[in-house]
């Protein structure tokens, strides 16, 4: 491993902050955000942001902002990332501009936001993502899989990805006991981190208010009494598609390993060592490198593996080098196989639960894994995390983090291959050793 080595390794980018609002499960078209706009989620992790970091000071107000949204229609169409600048504290000097790479919305915005500052463009950047899954119907945008284009399905047809997740679950073997243990485990892991006290993403959550009443503390699509009978008995939840091209015996996947429908949005704080020395910010972690990548749309939710693989030779790192993977649980068979394919040790892997027990509000969800792996890496001060989502069309899209500040409100030290990097409340100027 060569982290840090003659300083070679890494971008001039990185994370200062990170939120997200806590995930509201949808159910009957309800969520308990669905009398708000989505403008106004995206908004709350915007103003929480600025009152975290105080945005609102001059020398730190960001120069950019992108956020990820997948269905870009009615209440979310319109430039959303703009129109929830207007709406929120920011000044109106910021532009935004709104981005759609389906799942990858919301990692795919940051790792643009880090080319950005890492470039010299600008210097301070908010990134993330936001869907309103109630409000706006997945789907919205009329586009289907391929815009209804009969070139390219003479070309490439392209399938559901639920029929997708059927067919590498088949493809690999993988049967549907070993994807209902890997749903079970899911909400298992997520239920441990809800408590009595709080939750472990409390430190990185933007609660959503509505008449000065907050509306949601924890992710609520998680069942902590989810047993493996009862997904057992759960009936597939997609249909079988066969073509010349695209053949399996049967569907798998439930609504136990599938994600869940889900409200919400995240936001991240991006910056080079120049915008931290300007506005006096520390940071919670070095962005080493980020990834996107196609592959083969048929069946397009296994380039996970290739798309790791190749940042990880990027960096001169091995998978054992890395300490925590958030791989978007999109269908059960994702991280799986992306699990076998790297040989990811389980207890590594999505420790806290993922998009099947916590939920999937597409274009905010890979925001969302941001400010988690910046929550977990702190709590189990652990140095290196991964994060990398599927994506509609043959697409997958990463992002490699270092922990550099893991107790923001006391002040420590973290070594790092012989160098400590040494933090406050008092510091008032980055270290970027």
């Amino acid at each position: 491993m060569k982290i840090h080595k003659d300083n070679d390794i890494g971008l001039d980018a990185y994370i200062v902050d990170a939120v997200f609002t806590p995930r509201a499960s949808v159910k009957k078209q309800r969520s308990v955000y669905s009398d708000l706009h989505p403008q106004q989620l995206l908004a709350t992790c915007i103003d929480a942001l600025i009152d975290r970091n105080m945005l609102q000071n001059p020398g730190r107000h960001p120069d950019y902002l992108i956020a990820g949204c997948v269905s870009q229609a009615n209440d979310q169409g319109a430039n959303i990332a703009r129109n929830a600048v207007l709406l929120s504290g920011l000044e109106l000097d910021v532009p935004a501009a709104s981005l759609d790479m389906c799942c990858g919305s919301g990692l795919e915005s940051i790792n643009m936001a880090v080319a950005r500052v890492a470039s010299g463009i600008d210097q301070l950047t908010l990134a993330g993502g936001v869907e309103s899954m109630s409000r706006v119907k997945m789907g919205a945008d009329g586009g289907g899989m391929d815009g209804g284009s009969e070139p390219l399905r003479r070309k490439w047809l392209q399938m559901p990805q639920g029929a997708s997740a059927d067919y590498l679950a088949h493809k690999h073997g993988i049967k549907r006991n070993e994807l209902d243990q890997f749903g079970l485990h899911s909400q298992l892991k997520a239920a441990s981190c809800i408590t009595d006290d709080g939750d472990c993403f409390d430190p990185v959550h933007a609660l959503v208010e509505l008449d000065g009443q907050v509306l949601l503390k924890a992710d609520n699509h998680v069942r902590p009494n989810a047993d493996l009978a009862a997904m057992a008995a759960l009936h597939p939840a997609f249909q079988v598609y066969k073509t010349d091209f695209f053949d399996y015996p049967e569907s798998v996947h439930t609504a136990g390993t599938s994600s869940g429908i889900a409200d919400g949005a995240g936001l991240a704080l991006v910056a080079s060592a120049a915008g931290m020395r300007r506005a006096g910010l520390i940071p919670r972690a070095r962005v080493l490198g980020v990834q996107s990548l196609g592959s083969n749309p048929l069946s397009m939710l296994d380039g996970v593996a290739d798309c790791c693989r190749l940042l990880l030779q990027k960096l001169d790192l091995e998978v054992d080098d890395i300490d925590l993977w958030e791989i978007n649980e999109a269908f059960a068979v994702v991280p799986l196989i992306a699990q076998r394919s790297l040989g990811i040790d389980p207890a590594r892997l999505n420790i806290a639960g993922g998009a099947i027990s916590r939920g999937h509000p597409l274009g905010a969800t890979g925001a969302i894994l941001v400010a988690s792996m910046l929550a977990l890496l702190e709590r189990e001060q652990k140095r290196l995390g991964c994060i990398v989502l599927c994506v509609a069309g043959g697409q997958s899209v990463a992002m490699i983090l270092e922990r550099t500040v893991y107790n923001r409100r006391e002040g420590a030290s973290l070594k790092l291959k012989g160098r400590a990097r040494n933090v406050g409340r008092k510091s008032n100027k980055a270290d970027i050793a």
